[in-house]
């Protein structure tokens, strides 16, 4: 029966029917999971669904590049296949748009398989209605047809899980912007990527939309096509499953993506459908339950939400005689406590200490591992630096005098969490507390509510790398930037990503280093351009020299150690300062920042100082080798710059961390 309370614009556009998927599945093996998730035939075309049935498994197979039918990805494409066939769902990865691809049908970048009779896991007793070949990796999809413009500008982005998800979306947006349902069927004549792609830059360019599909709510992290999509200033909404308020496992990874988009400047928001009914089986709705049975593409983008919901309850089994947790509303840490009453035992919590708490963040110092230079992709098992791991405690209360909320934060080393806190203020264990903590006479708290403290919010715990260099470094879930001075630079410039580990205080001038960003690419090609001119044809008379100051300025780009040492020998006033100076402008923050007499470095430097320098930096200079009368003096000069230079050769360079307590973001 029709819903007369909601208005027309805001009711589903409506299903096609299973016969509109005549050219797309054959035999009707999954035409009706397509119709019942409002998929268009054309997107469905374009998208390049299949119905695989066992007659025709051998040429599947082929075709998919499965291998042989007796081995192991090929067993289990025919146990998947088995007797009434399976519906093949591609992933494309967003290279495949970028390719702008026509007139044929491109592989996909991973198979998924939907099988008309799905097995059931033995170990959880769940069916298993989508599956993966094992070992198949993983991948960001985006729809093929999608307009190559898209991956880098349109005013917003979706995320969702599952292909069809997607492709549901993307029917939306058509349906939303006037497309008649007559121009997304399709006849099995044409190319189905350039009809859908038309359609799709036709619409205004207010409308055009991103849609991009996740393997799972957990299928964002570590994924380098991140580095095709540009999400810089784009609002980009998260549309997982409508249990994202009650399942905390979902929650938590939608609140990790959505601090990931503003790490990558982009605004987050939350599609929130949770009220809005359930999907088949009174399974959670996801976006193309609601797009196919309760509401039009302009309501579900209407539910966007621009904050966060609070965390579900994480469903904890039943406090313990002993237990002691942390309340929100009294500021309090609570024993859990048995009692009698009557004939039976009840139990009930107490306040114990009247101060509540959290580990807000763990920040960790560390160097890029070889594993990470030689793949560019973070490496969890990677070692810190030893004794360099911080944490952040942020301690509440209300005043016992005025009633008024108060704050504290508890900055040190990571051995705070295992530490007794009475022993916090002791200058072996290193941490900072603020005198109106020490003043509070709760204070010092008890070992049990350290262990509240540790259990309470722990997915808002925030876990960070600084890095203690600069040059390239890995990204979680995306593809490596570069770090100079205080700066970031990602494939779509300056980003906040990662955090910059070299400051002032860890060396000398760090704030003098940097890049200054371009207006746009073509005014870099142009400085480009005008740089090369004015290098090679006329600031050196001879051109080798200049090809060497452009190799010298540009090698820090490479990612890849460098062990040779540029050496500038002449008279005094013949250049060399201003050589050097020439090569830093490269890496200088503003215009001026370094020059002839501002260089980093000073043959006066000790070796150990230089050496760590020449870690931290990415390019560094040793100025004023000036020669000596005295013999020793000038001995004592030469083994000094030898001993820097095998180090750079060798990569022996001191990595010493930074003493003192580490600076917390936020």
């Amino acid at each position: 029966m029709e819903n007369t309370t909601t208005p027309p614009e805001d009711r589903p556009a409506g299903r096609w029917p299973i016969a509109a998927y005549e050219h797309i599945a054959d035999d009707g093996i999954g035409a009706e999971k397509l119709s019942a998730s409002a998929v268009a035939p054309l997107v469905a075309a374009a998208r390049g669904y299949e119905s695989l049935t066992p007659a025709g498994l051998k040429d599947a197979a082929n075709r998919l590049r499965i291998g042989a039918l007796n081995g192991r990805s090929g067993i289990q494409f025919k146990s998947i296949v088995g007797r009434n066939g399976a519906l093949m769902l591609p992933w494309h990865g967003p290279a495949t748009a970028r390719r702008s691809i026509t007139g044929r049908r491109p592989m996909p970048t991973v198979p998924q398989f939907r099988p008309v009779d799905p097995r059931v896991d033995p170990d959880t007793g769940r069916v298993v209605k989508y599956e993966f070949l094992a070992g198949a990796p993983t991948t960001l999809d985006v729809h093929p047809a999608t307009p190559p413009g898209w991956l880098d500008h349109t005013p917003t982005a979706v995320i969702t899980e599952g292909v069809l998800k997607g492709d549901a979306v993307l029917t939306g947006l058509l349906r939303a912007n006037g497309i008649p349902d007559a121009d997304l069927r399709f006849d099995g004549t044409g190319d189905p990527i350039n009809r859908l792609r038309g359609l799709l830059q036709g619409l205004p360019p207010d409308a055009h939309q991103l849609v991009v599909s996740l393997i799972g709510v957990a299928g964002w992290h570590r994924h380098p096509e991140w580095a095709q999509i540009d999400l810089t200033g784009r609002t980009v909404l998260i549309g997982f499953d409508g249990d994202v308020r009650s399942n905390f496992n979902v929650w938590t990874q939608a609140a990790k993506l959505w601090r990931h988009l503003a790490a990558a400047s982009a605004t987050p928001a939350l599609l929130d459908i949770g009220d809005s009914g359930s999907g088949p089986g009174h399974a959670p709705a996801g976006l193309d339950d609601y797009l196919a049975s309760i509401g039009s593409c302009p309501s579900l983008l209407r539910r966007a939400q621009a904050e966060m919901p609070p965390a579900p309850d994480r469903g904890r089994p039943e406090p313990a005689p002993g237990d002691w947790r942390i309340n929100e509303q009294t500021r309090c840490a609570e024993e859990f406590v048995v009692t009698r009453a009557g004939h039976s035992w009840a139990g009930d919590w107490e306040p114990r200490t009247r101060l509540a708490g959290r580990v807000q963040g763990i920040l960790t110092r560390r160097s890029v591992s070889d594993r990470e230079a030689a793949t560019g992709q973070l490496d969890p098992d990677a070692e810190a630096i030893p004794g360099s791991t911080t944490v952040r405690l942020e301690v509440g209360w209300f005043d016992p005098d005025t009633g008024q909320p108060a704050r504290a934060i508890v900055v040190g080393p990571a051995g705070l969490l295992a530490d007794d806190p009475r022993d916090w203020h002791r200058d072996t264990h290193g941490g900072h507390l603020p005198a109106h903590l020490l003043a509070h006479p709760d204070w010092p708290a008890d070992r049990a509510w350290l262990t509240a403290v540790k259990n309470h919010r722990r997915t808002e715990t925030e876990t960070h790398t600084v890095w203690d260099h600069m040059g390239w470094v890995p990204v979680d879930g995306g593809s490596p930037v570069y770090v100079v001075g205080g700066q970031v630079i990602g494939a779509h410039g300056f980003t906040t990503t990662v955090l910059p580990g070299v400051d002032n205080g860890v060396l000398s001038g760090a704030d003098q280093f940097g890049v200054i960003e371009p207006e746009d690419d073509e005014q870099l090609r142009a400085v480009v351009l005008e740089v090369l001119d004015a290098y090679l044809n006329g600031t050196w008379s001879d051109k080798r020299v200049a090809a060497v100051v452009l190799a010298a300025a540009l090698r820090p780009v490479a990612a890849r150690h460098c062990n040779a040492v540029v050496s500038l020998v002449g008279p005094k006033g013949h250049g060399k300062s201003f050589t050097a100076a020439t090569i830093m402008s490269f890496w200088q923050a503003r215009p001026g920042a370094w020059g002839p007499n501002r260089l980093p470095g000073s043959a006066q430097d000790t070796v150990a100082s230089t050496e760590l320098a020449v870690s931290r930096a990415n390019i560094w200079v040793v100025d004023d080798l000036a020669p000596s009368s005295n013999r020793r003096a000038a001995d004592a000069d030469q083994d000094r710059m030898g001993t820097v230079i095998r180090s750079v050769h060798n990569r022996a360079a001191k990595r010493r961390s930074t003493p003192g307590v580490e600076r917390h973001p936020g």
